[in-house]
């Protein structure tokens, strides 16, 4: 992406929920003209940015920041002056192959003025929900003649049917006591014990870590692993999707249909983002980073834990 692409900011011009954030006399936008599409349909994803001429402001890339999207193609726009404000808009042509909720990831545009202290505003995250495909029913295709029935005795199927069943019901019992046999296990399995509940088990995991000696020794990538599915694994069990199996941005989509916040899905999303890297990119996070990963990931346990203790009720004096 060239530079002049990067000093420009997308501009919703359709149908669009403006996702608004405003500091000061600097403002930024962004949008989407649609959102739920069919799978492989084209949205337009634009954003802009409005600025005293005085202030100056670093653009982001957005060409590696759009999650589950891929960009078929953009239109820039010619900014915009009036007397005192400058206006930088571009469009984006994204699109997916996969069916689902997906999330937009949210923008940031750092800029400084005069004081010469850089601030930072930041876009929401935008819902995007792909259907599938479904063949329309066709109208001009009259039924054809059913065939001509036969009666047909149902009694010796069934007899046999059920005598299949007992047979493999048979085999299926022989094969499940030799195995527990072999296992020196017992053939009626004892009650196991309740589960914990999914934000105290989480705790547990993460205070195990944090006082481990992996980040110590240098084994940053095999904490990046663990601390990664204690919360994936918290995830799963406290909104009953199936973190483990998805990816960053398929969870913060499966979110959204759970209502969750979007201040929590976005702390799942930068924190999942930097495991990651640290996972995948053979990126090596700083010591900060460690520390704010490991703050981020009891954040998001204690932000959405569940309590279903019992409180105590008073008895009714007479």
């Amino acid at each position: 992406m060239n530079v002049y692409i990067k000093n420009i900011i997308l501009f919703l011009l359709f149908i669009i929920t403006p996702l608004i954030a405003q500091e000061g006399q600097i403002s930024i936008e962004s949008g989407v003209d649609r959102d739920a599409i069919t799978i492989g349909d084209r949205i337009k994803y634009q954003i802009s940015v409005t600025h005293d001429k005085d202030i100056n402001v670093e653009y982001p890339g957005l060409g590696d920041n759009l999650g589950a999207f891929e960009i078929k193609g953009y239109n820039v726009f010619e900014p915009e002056e009036s007397a005192s404000k400058i206006t930088n808009k571009v469009e984006y042509v994204v699109t997916t192959f996969d069916t689902g909720n997906y999330v937009i990831p949210s923008v940031s545009v750092s800029y400084f003025s005069s004081d010469s202290v850089v601030k930072e505003l930041i876009t929401d995250i935008i819902k995007i929900r792909v259907n599938s495909v479904k063949p329309s029913e066709a109208e001009d295709i009259k039924d054809i003649k059913p065939p001509m029935e036969i009666e047909i005795d149902y009694r010796k199927y069934i007899y046999y049917g059920l005598v299949g069943l007992g047979f493999l019901l048979l085999v299926f019992f022989i094969y499940y006591y030799y195995k527990k046999k072999k296992k020196g296990e017992e053939i009626i399995p004892k009650r196991k014990k309740p589960l914990k509940p999914a934000h105290i088990e989480a705790i547990e995991e993460l205070e195990k870590l944090k006082n481990s000696n992996l980040l110590s020794e240098g084994r940053i990538k095999e904490f990046y692993i663990i601390i990664s599915e204690i919360i994936r694994r918290y995830i799963e069990r406290r909104y009953f999707i199936y973190a483990l199996e998805m990816t960053t941005s398929q969870i913060c989509g499966e979110l959204y249909s759970t209502e969750a916040d979007n201040e929590i899905i976005e702390l799942v999303y930068k924190f999942l983002g930097l495991c990651d890297f640290a996972k995948f990119a053979k990126y090596i996070p700083s010591d900060d980073e460690n520390k704010k990963a490991v703050e981020q990931a009891f954040d998001i346990v204690n932000k959405t834990k569940f309590d279903l203790t019992l409180q105590p009720v008073e008895e009714k004096l007479e």
